[in-house]
Parts: structure tokens; sequence; C-alpha cells
């Protein structure tokens, strides 16, 4: 018999008509986002026209030529490496969780945890920090229309309404939300690139002394900063068309489109393009430019911001969610809004931690706060981006498809990581190791995580890296069977290999 003679036989067995096997992920809502959309919410998290102000500033403050070019090429070259170890996972499954799902495929539950922990880190410090920022600059933008004083009020009461407008866009529907962050990144971009093609500035580069640029880190920290979040493409695959092609395609042009970006801006600062940019952006009006320029700049300043603090709780929501599913969070943080199909849960915890921590730096903790939220940030991403390197080496052997130019792609991406984190332990010499307790911190906590879990929820670990997969509604009757996975669940298998269902 053919293939389709037989599956119509077997649509009339009993075991067919037991009840629908659905994909855990399907609550979220399938085929939503294109490819556009994707790939908006992966440089988002980048904020990449803050950026290409940022950084100017920086190499100007820091770095001398060409030591300050070479560090963020040495930067590029280390987050594409791991961008194409967070690519063999995307090309074979689909997971809100990212990274937390993928290390479990390698390195089991404490990897997983251990990665979960650390990117959470990640999105909810950097979504502070971006929101604080994007609050900041609008207040600026707000002050030079003469509409409010630029008090701790009226910062107060913008940060305030910036948060509830990202919480309303996020819970509204995923899409809604990418279509915000792609207009705002692609005009806030347009505007800053065009300031630096066609204001330029004096055939010299502006010397800027160190310190009057928006932090005090040397510009390899700021280089770290500015590249890194391109993974966020990756908690956006239940819900995007074509995931295996378009997750992969973010993740891997994300840090190679905003590297080159970041390298014009360099180029425009040791050239005096980026003149206007850097002082429109230190002094404003002072510096003898129209408000109108100082008004649109600080404009397109907030809006990436913004825009970055968005795609980061869009990520941090959909990590919280996957845990909250796979029972190592309490398991209210998995609610879905039944119209919207958005985690509604942990989006409302992920915006309430932000904005309280954005808030809080508006109130006076700023100096307390913020340079420990920019070391917290990188030890986060760069220490799950090495867990997940070494997860993708250890699970395509286990699977049989390693080959040699991925095992060193692999293995170079866990030297660099490993080099990276080294460095940013190292240098954290002025916050009395604060860096070496965030990383024991997330270790040990991962260690005892598990070891609780072990204890007293041993069921979870049996569901840890739950993915999405193809359930009774993609395939034809009688074209799969049903088993059981490990954990007991209803599963749809190819063969019948797992054992029956009762």
């Amino acid at each position: 018999m053919s293939a389709l003679t037989t599956a119509i036989v077997r649509s009339f067995e009993p075991a067919q008509h037991t009840g629908g096997d659905d994909s855990p992920m399907r609550v979220l809502g399938r085929r939503q986002l294109s490819g556009y959309e994707v790939f908006a919410q992966s440089v988002a998290t980048t904020a990449p026209a803050a950026s290409m102000v940022v950084v100017p500033t920086m190499l100007l403050a820091h770095g001398a030529w060409p030591s300050g070019l070479s560090t963020l090429v040495v930067v590029l070259v280390g987050t594409v490496l791991a961008a194409a170890c967070i690519a063999q996972f995307t090309r074979r499954m689909i997971s809100p969780g990212g990274l937390y799902s993928f290390a479990y495929q390698g390195l089991g539950g404490r990897g997983a945890l251990l990665t979960g922990a650390a990117i959470l880190v990640k999105y909810l410090a950097s979504a502070s920090m971006t929101l604080y920022h994007g609050s900041t600059a609008a207040v600026t933008a707000l002050a030079q229309l003469g509409l409010g004083s630029g008090g701790t009020a009226t910062r107060f009461v913008v940060c305030l309404v910036i948060a509830a407008a990202v919480l309303t866009a996020l819970v509204r529907g995923v899409k809604l939300a990418a279509m915000v962050i792609l207009g705002i990144e692609v005009c806030s971009l347009a505007f800053i690139v065009g300031l630096m093609v066609f204001a330029g500035g004096a055939a010299e580069p502006l010397t800027v002394a160190a310190g009057t640029g928006p932090t005090s880190l040397p510009f390899w920290l700021t280089a770290v900063f500015a590249l890194v979040g391109f993974e966020s493409a990756t908690f956006l695959g239940s819900e995007a068309k074509r995931p295996y092609v378009t997750v992969t395609r973010a993740v891997v042009w994300t840090p190679v489109v905003c590297g080159a970006l970041f390298l014009v801006a360099g180029w425009a600062a040791f050239t005096g393009r980026a003149n206007s940019v850097v002082e429109a952006y230190l002094h404003g009006a002072s510096a003898g430019f129209g408000d109108a320029t100082v008004i649109l700049l600080h404009t397109a300043l907030a809006f990436s911001w913004v825009a970055s603090a968005m795609a980061s709780s869009n990520a941090a929501s959909r990590v919280l969610f996957t845990m909250g599913l796979d029972g190592v969070l309490p398991r209210g943080l998995a609610f879905v809004h039944r119209s919207f199909r958005t985690p509604v849960a942990g989006l409302l915890l992920t915006v309430g931690i932000v904005a309280t921590v954005a808030m809080v730096m508006i109130g006076g903790g700023r100096a307390v706060l913020l340079p420990h939220l920019q070391p917290a940030a990188r030890i986060g991403v760069v220490t799950a981006y090495l867990v997940v390197g070494a997860a993708a080496l250890l699970f395509l052997t286990r699977i049989g498809e390693i080959t040699a130019g991925v095992r060193v792609v692999c293995v170079a991406a866990v030297v660099t990581s490993s080099a990276a984190l080294g460095g940013l332990v190292l240098r954290d010499t002025g916050r009395q190791g604060f860096s070496v307790c965030v990383l024991v911190v997330l270790v040990l906590g991962a260690v005892l995580w598990w070891m609780w879990l072990r204890r007293f929820a041993p069921r979870s670990l049996l569901t840890i890296g739950a993915f999405d997969r193809a359930d009774s509604a993609d395939v034809l009757p009688g074209a799969a069977s049903y088993g059981q996975d490990p954990s007991g669940a209803l599963v749809l298998v190819a063969d019948r290999k797992c054992p029956p269902v009762p």
C-alpha cells in the first residue's frame, strides 16, 4: 500500500481518536510574524540608533585610532561566532525559551537553569537601563520644546507613561509590538545616519574628555553591550512564519548588520563626520545647533532606547513563560491572554520590575544602580553565550551531526566567550569584585535551584527544554502514531517506538 492508503487505514484506529496532541507552545499563536518583524526584534535589542551616537562618543573619549575600531572588530568576531553556535539550534528546534531551552539539549537541567538565569539577568538589567535612558532622552526633548521643567516629577511621569505604553503594545499582540519596534528603529536610525552624512563636521575629530560621555567604562565594554542581544529573535520562534529560516537569518545577520553600522560610526568619529552628532548629544543647543536638531536627536535616541526596552521585555517574558510551562518557576507565569495570545503574566512581571528599577534610578539611585546593572548585564549574556556554545558542541556530537567546520566554530566560540568573561571579571577592579559576585551567584544559584527541583519537584526536570513541535492539527489523520514522552505526556511520533497509549 502507498503511504496515503496506509494513513487512511490507520486513521480509523481507536488510538487516533483518543484526543489531540497539542504542542505546549500553540497557546502563543503561530505563524504571525514575518521575517522582517523577527529581524526587527533582534536588531532593536541592540539599540542600533542609540549606539550610533554612543559608539563615536566612547571612541573619542577612550579609543585611539586604530585600536578603537580594532577592538570593535574583535568584539564583532566574537558575537558572530556565538551567533553561529545559536544558529545550530535554530535550524533544528523552536522554543520561546530560546537559549534556555537550547542549553538543555546539550548540558541538561543545570546548564539550562544557568542559562535561563543568566539571560534573565541580562534582559531585565538591559531593559531597565534602556527604559531609564529612553525616559531621560524624552524629558530632554520635551524640555527643549518648553514642555515640563525636566525635574524629577516630570521624569517619573514620563517613565510611567512610557512603561505603560510598552506594556500595552506587548500585551496587545506580538505582531503589533514588532511593527512598533520596526517603525521606531527605522526612523531613528535614518535620522541619525542622515545627520552624520549631511551635517558632517570639521575635518578633524573632536576631542572628548574621558567621562563626559554616557559612561566612564572602557570602550570595549561599550562595544560588548552594543553588539549583544541579537539572540532575542530565538524567543519569538513559535510565533514566526517559517521559523527555522526567519529566526536563523535574524540571529546570523543581526550582528553583521549592526557591526557594520558601528564600524561606520567609528569611521565617522575619526574622520570628523560624527562631530555634529556628538556635539549635539553632549552639549545640545549650546554647541550652536538649532533647537529642532537637538529635539529630533533626543527624540530619536528616546525612541531607540524605548524600542530596546520593549524588545528586551518581550524576550524576558517568553523565558518566564517557558520556565513556568516547564514547572521550574510558578506555573502562573505561563498564563496567556485568551484574545491576544501573549504571555501576560510574564509581561506584567517583567515590565513591573523594569519600570521599578528605572524609577529608582530616576529618584536618585542612578549612581548606585547603573554602575552595577551594566556589568551584571554583560556577565549574564556572555555566560549564556559560553554555555550555549558548549551545549551546541555536545548536542551535535550526541546526535551525530557534528562536522569539522562546526566543531572549530563551536570551540572558537567557547574560547572567545571564556576570554570575554575573564576579561569582564578582571576589568571590574573598581566595584569590589561585583562581576565576580554576579558570576558566582549565577553558577551556585543554578546548582542549588536544580537540587531544590530534584528534591521537591522532580517531575519538572523531565519537562525542561520543551520546544514547539508538530501536533495532531498539523498532520493528516493516520500519518503518525501517538505515544508518551518520559514525563508521560501524550505526543505525536513518526513511528511506534514510544510506548503505546493505553
